[in-house]
Parts: C-alpha cells; sequence; structure tokens
C-alpha cells in the first residue's frame, strides 16, 4: 500500500502529460491545413521535423511538470502539422509509380515500425552514454539523417528526369 500511494502522483503526472501531448495532437490536426496552406504540405513536414527534434533535445532539461506540459504541447501541435502534411503528399502520390493505397500502407507500417523499435534503441543507448546525451543527441541526428535521405532521394528524381533517353 505504500508503493501505491507514493507512485500515484508518479503515474498521475505522468498520464496528464501524455495526454496534454495527446490532446493537442488530435485537436490541432482540423486547423493544421491552414499554415499548409501557406507553406505547403513538404515545407511544413520538413520546418515540422526540425522544430520537433530541436524540441525533443530540449526534454531533457525540463525540472517542472508545467514546463515539460508545455513542451509537449508543443511538440503535439508541431507533430499535428507534420502528419497533416505527410497525409496531403501521400494523396497527391503519382499511381503511376505507385498505388496510394500502397504507399500509405508503406507509411503506416513505417511509423509503426519506429513506434516499436526506437524506445528500444534508445533505450539500449542511454544505457551506455546516459539519458541526458541520448535525449539531446538522438533528436538532431534522426532529423540529421532524415534530411540527408531527403536529399538523396531529390537528387536520385532529378538523375532520373535528366537521364538521355536511349
Amino acid at each position: 500500500t505504500g508503493v501505491q500511494t507514493c507512485a500515484l502522483p508518479i503515474f498521475s503526472e505522468i498520464g496528464m502529460l501524455k495526454s496534454v501531448h495527446s490532446l493537442v495532437n488530435a485537436f490541432a490536426r482540423p486547423v493544421a491545413g491552414a499554415p499548409i496552406k501557406i507553406i505547403g504540405a513538404t515545407r511544413a513536414a520538413m520546418i515540422g521535423l526540425a522544430l520537433m527534434a530541436v524540441l525533443d533535445s530540449l526534454i531533457p532539461f525540463q525540472t517542472i511538470v508545467y514546463g515539460f506540459g508545455i513542451l509537449l504541447a508543443a511538440i503535439g501541435l508541431i507533430r499535428a502539422i507534420v502528419l497533416v502534411g505527410n497525409t496531403v503528399e501521400l494523396a497527391s502520390v503519382d499511381e503511376r509509380r505507385i498505388s496510394r493505397g500502397m504507399a500509405s500502407g508503406l507509411f503506416s507500417s513505417a511509423q509503426d515500425i519506429g513506434m516499436l523499435s526506437s524506445p528500444a534503441m534508445c533505450g539500449a543507448l542511454a544505457s551506455v552514454i546516459g539519458l541526458t546525451t541520448m535525449m539531446t543527441i538522438v533528436p538532431v541526428a534522426s532529423a540529421g539523417m532524415f534530411f540527408l535521405a531527403v536529399l538523396w532521394q531529390h537528387r536520385r528524381a532529378q538523375q532520373l528526369t535528366t537521364a538521355p533517353i536511349s
């Protein structure tokens, strides 16, 4: 019983923090089209990813639950914009190259794989280099790898469109 009374406030705070993130994310999605309409879906997703990486790297430096809540609310808002931007991009897939259903399925599978593997890999990494170091490095490194992949794909697409037809 002593353990239950000690653990209850911790679980309540964790639940509240997770709820803030999820609620902001859910309620922001219907209005996330506004920034996408202004700057475009791809640009909104790219800028959002960079902002999420910066905000994620600030997580270890939060010392009060309210600061953590505000940070998670901001991450939820930006995540909503990124997800809506990605959905808009999926809707504009060139069906001559891949069906929208296949593209959507691949996108969803990649999200699920990330949700499964990220905690395990980050937990293993944190056990080696420490939680604060991991939480500071991983978001920035992940965004960097993503942008390198996007750059590689963009260059590859340019090469394919400018290649001489034989």
